[in-house]
């Protein structure tokens, strides 16, 4: 999903020229790194460290388009971006906590 999101965020015009970059470039790297972290279930640490990173882009992202005072228009989309990759971190600390409490009844 976050995949998704991010590559239609790419897709958006911006006419902002530093809005546009940071908001083209952060969406392009979260959709590469959403990618590789898909691929990572069997190491769990590594992947909620991208996690982590994502969470990181994103946030430089809203606060670069909250100054340019474009915050308003892409909300909603920015919303769903943070909402997935929270999801996501708070599936992989589960699993990561499941996985410890099995190691503990072998």
């Amino acid at each position: 999903m976050l995949v998704i999101i991010s590559i239609i965020w790419t897709i958006f015009p911006q006419t902002d020229e530093v809005a546009a970059f940071v908001q083209k470039g952060g969406s392009a790297i979260v959709a590469i790194a959403a990618l590789v972290a898909i691929f990572l279930y069997k190491n769990r640490k590594i992947q909620l460290q991208v996690c982590y990173g994502i969470l990181a882009v994103w946030i430089v992202v809203s606060v670069t388009l909250f100054i340019r005072g474009l915050a308003i228009p892409y909300g909603i989309l920015y919303f769903c971006c943070l909402l997935t990759d929270i999801m996501a971190i708070l599936a992989i600390r589960k699993d990561e906590k499941l996985v410890r409490s099995l190691d503990r009844l072998r």
